[in-house]
């Protein structure tokens, strides 16, 4: 599968100059996972951040309108190739987020959803599919 794939053995990426560090608020590793992010749109960075910050072996990406290098076209052929399927609400469209939602199951797939693009959302919903609990949980974080 085409991704995304960086090693990861910092907490740390450069943006814009400047070190960004995200400090886990939760407790669980990612190592030997590859996370899909459905519909990521402006998302990737902190999405970045937080897997990084959990040790995930690759973030891979999936986006319906977009095509280059890196992101997955092919929904069915994204979720096969992961492990966790973390849906961006607020970026993908209802149909394609169901869809996803339906073939990660079908998969039996981890899979959650979030409707905001902050890093404790995206990071309690990656803990939410990881421990098998709702697939999605309304978050009313403030995203800076």
């Amino acid at each position: 599968m085409t991704g995304s794939h960086t090693n990861h053995s910092t907490n740390g990426r450069k943006n814009d100059g400047k070190t960004k560090l995200f400090k886990p608020t939760m407790d669980y590793d990612l190592s030997g996972k590859k996370v899909l992010m459905a519909g990521y749109g402006d998302h990737k960075a902190v999405a970045e951040q937080v897997v990084d910050a959990h040790n995930v072996d690759e973030l891979c990406l999936y986006d319906e309108k977009t095509r280059g290098k890196g992101i997955q076209t092919n929904l069915n052929k994204a979720i096969k190739h992961a492990d966790v399927v973390l849906i961006m609400l607020n970026s993908i469209s209802h149909n394609t987020a169901n869809h996803a939602i339906s073939i990660a199951r079908e998969q039996k797939k981890l899979v959650a959803a979030t409707n905001v693009n902050s890093p404790l959302a995206i990071e309690q919903a990656i803990s939410r599919a990881l421990n098998h609990q709702p697939i999605y949980v309304p978050s009313h974080h403030v995203v800076e």
